[in-house]
């Protein structure tokens, strides 16, 4: 099983009570203001949960090797009480279960709401003080697929819903949180250093523009990861550093699974960086394209270009009357653009996309067969809209991506 989740068929219901946390609290912590934090937001609610305190083993580990001005604040949501813990260079155990929460939420909240998540960041902000902040994000992940269907075709495309995580309220409900969501959250948390995905099929580049706003990097996949996750012992002190050495993040990701590629089917990690402040000018250059190639993109031929995901219509939904498909960026703009528009555009494209690191194939456990991984690749995924995949008129290419793609205001 892979942090991927399989599609949840019918309307995702977001019915969990949720509570917030008193200030006056006796279980409050009392903790003096650090130099670098990392929060890791883990929900852990899901069949990962097995997987995901076995991460937290490795954080323990990896925090042994950071200095004194720097701790870890783990949040997790499985099947006890949401609780949160404090990791730094002082704490003795290297088993998670033997840890002490420094508080736990009274009642069950549901980590993938944005109710939820803003909950937990707001007692995080109150309760841990820092100069600055870094967010790793632990679960299942769906990137810019959509989680929620309707009854036409039409309100399906109106009601797409891209999504992190999944909460699991035992009773057969599960949760997914928007990007929308998700961004609108943390844009009212203090400007993040990083997120990191440790998360299926987030990294594409409609994601990272949702988020611009609210961190300087974001770091992730944008195929599926093995339920190992991140070698959290080699790679968390990296991610305090100052300035962090993203792309040796990436390297350590990337080469723990080639490490193990027997096991894997000569597969791997594709793992990248996206430069937020960059993501602006990537957008108005991508966007030109789009405009001088209104009618290209659906008959261009595909061969030669990377994909990470491709779902054709006929295993999704009736309301789904489209191919889901998630292109390596770099790969599918060589397939259309000329030779010095491609020039024109990887000028933006290489200052946005900081790192990456490919591997021969994509690595999937959920579908077969896995995919080849092209030298013109990126590590950035972008979905095309349906209007496109299915051969719609060429005029109408801007305002399908526009209402399906990066603009989210």
């Amino acid at each position: 099983m892979t942090r991927f989740h399989h599609f949840v068929l019918g309307l995702i219901a977001f019915a969990t009570l949720l509570t917030g946390c008193k200030d006056d609290d006796a279980n409050v912590p009392k903790m003096t203001k650090a130099k670098h934090t990392v929060v890791v937001y883990i929900a852990a609610e899901n069949n990962l949960r097995e997987s995901l305190t076995k991460d937290i083993n490795e954080m323990l580990e990896g925090a042994r090797r950071l200095d004194d001005s720097c701790r870890i604040v783990i949040f997790i949501d499985d099947y006890e009480k949401p609780r949160i813990y404090t990791v730094d260079n002082t704490t003795q155990y290297t088993d998670f279960d033997l840890l002490a929460p420094d508080y736990e939420f009274p009642e069950e909240l549901n980590s993938c709401s944005k109710d939820g998540l803003r909950t937990v960041m707001q007692y995080i902000r109150s309760n841990y003080l820092s100069d600055s902040y870094g967010l790793v994000m632990c679960s299942h992940g769906t990137g810019w697929l959509p989680t929620t269907f309707t009854t036409s075709e039409a309100a399906a495309r109106a009601g797409v819903r891209r999504s992190f995580g999944v909460d699991n309220d035992g009773k057969g409900t599960y949760s997914q949180m928007s990007i929308a969501d998700l961004a609108d959250v943390l844009a009212t948390f203090p400007h993040l250093d990083f997120i990191m995905f440790d998360a299926c099929y987030m990294q594409s580049v409609e994601v990272a523009y949702a988020l611009r706003k609210c961190a300087d990097h974001i770091i992730a996949t944008p195929a599926e990861t093995p339920s190992n996750g991140a070698p959290y012992d080699d790679i968390l002190p990296l991610l305090f550093e100052r300035p962090a050495d993203y792309a040796k993040v990436i390297q350590i990701y990337h080469d723990e699974y080639i490490d193990w590629r027997s096991d894997y089917h000569d597969c791997g990690v594709v793992f990248s960086d996206i430069k937020t402040s960059e993501l602006d000018n990537l957008y108005s250059v991508t966007r030109r394209m789009f405009q001088v190639h209104q009618s290209e993109w659906n008959t261009a031929s595909k061969t030669g270009v990377t994909r990470y995901l491709e779902l054709p219509k006929s295993v999704m939904p009736v309301t789904w009357n489209y191919n889901i498909t998630f292109y390596d960026i770099k790969s599918l703009m060589r397939a259309v653009l000329t030779d010095d528009e491609y020039l024109e555009w990887t000028v933006a494209a290489d200052a946005a996309i900081g790192a990456y690191c490919l591997a021969p194939y994509v690595y999937s456990a959920e579908l077969i067969p896995t995919y080849p991984i092209y030298d013109n690749s990126c590590g950035v995924a972008m979905s095309l809209p349906p209007s496109l995949e299915e051969s719609l008129p060429g005029t109408m290419v801007i305002e399908a991506y526009e209402a399906l793609g990066w603009k989210m205001e």
